[in-house]
């Protein structure tokens, strides 16, 4: 750099005065924002509220319900007995498919795969009549 040539200082840069009050005016607005909706909730209008004076007639008080039938469930079926070890073929009421992918697996009906399982015997696979079967034989239950 030649002797002559000085070099220019950096011009410094100052904040305009109005800065505080931005900053104080963003913060007010971000906590407004953020504020408002837990200290001014905003209500619906109330358009059943009853506006006539005096005394609401009373609530007449729900009837008695009338007792439901008890539908059997799987449960309190007795499931057919004399597939202990499982069965080569479909009976009624034993609907549990043991199906055999990469592991022992049965599926329930109602589940994903319920439907696409077919129950080959030769290769080893089961139709169950309760899930107590099924894991007593070495079965784990299909995730989905």
């Amino acid at each position: 750099m030649h002797p002559d040539v000085r070099r220019k200082k950096p011009p410094t840069f100052r904040m305009p005065s109005t800065w505080p009050i931005a900053a104080i005016l963003c913060i007010a607005a971000v906590l407004g924002v953020l504020l408002a909706p837990r200290l001014f909730p905003r209500q619906p209008p109330n358009r059943l509220a009853d506006t006539s004076p005096g005394p609401r007639p009373p609530v007449p008080p729900n009837p008695p319900e009338e007792p439901t039938a008890v539908l059997p469930t799987r449960e309190s079926v007795p499931a057919p007995s004399g597939c202990p070890e499982g069965c080569t073929e479909h009976r009624s009421g034993c609907d549990i498919k043991g199906n055999i992918s990469y592991d022992h697996i049965y599926h329930l009906p109602g589940q994903l795969f319920y439907n696409r399982s077919k129950i080959s015997p030769e290769r080893g696979e089961r139709w169950f009549c309760t899930e107590e079967e099924a894991r007593a034989n070495g079965w784990r239950k299909a995730k989905v």
